[in-house]
């Protein structure tokens, strides 16, 4: 009895730890930018996952129609271009994009971020978000 009870707890376990979900790596970033002139780069973070979209998060800016903040992924080994370039001119709050290229699990992107050319605001650009690869 104690050896059929040893036997069902390991399957147990071996089944629960195989169905732990894989969890996607979501990297903060808090840009400023002063002019259009150049990208900033957030931190790198593996994708853990398969899925063919990555997800952008705003969580405060001074985004709006005349302080464009634009984006786009990258691979961090040889900084290939991943997704299109998007330009936000709103708050808004989370959006998923899909990547251009096919994304593969266990490798390392980042996303760069500037104050886009269309911007005719002076202002500078305060972006603090996160994005999960």
């Amino acid at each position: 009895m104690k050896k059929k009870i040893i036997t069902a707890l390991t399957a147990v376990m071996i089944i629960a730890s195989s169905a732990v979900p894989t969890m996607a790596n979501t990297v903060g970033y808090n840009f400023t930018f002063y002019s259009p002139e150049g990208f900033v780069s957030s931190n790198s973070g593996t994708k853990n996952d398969t899925e063919q979209r990555y997800y952008l998060t705003i969580n405060s800016s001074s985004i709006y129609s005349n302080n464009v903040f634009g984006t786009r992924i990258r691979r961090a080994a040889d900084n290939a271009t991943m997704s299109n370039y998007v330009k936000h001119t709103s708050q808004e709050t989370s959006r998923s994009y899909a990547y251009t290229k096919s994304a593969k699990k266990s490798t390392l992107y980042y996303m760069g971020g500037k104050k886009d050319d269309c911007s005719t605001s002076s202002s500078q650009l305060n972006v603090i978000g996160r994005v999960t690869y």
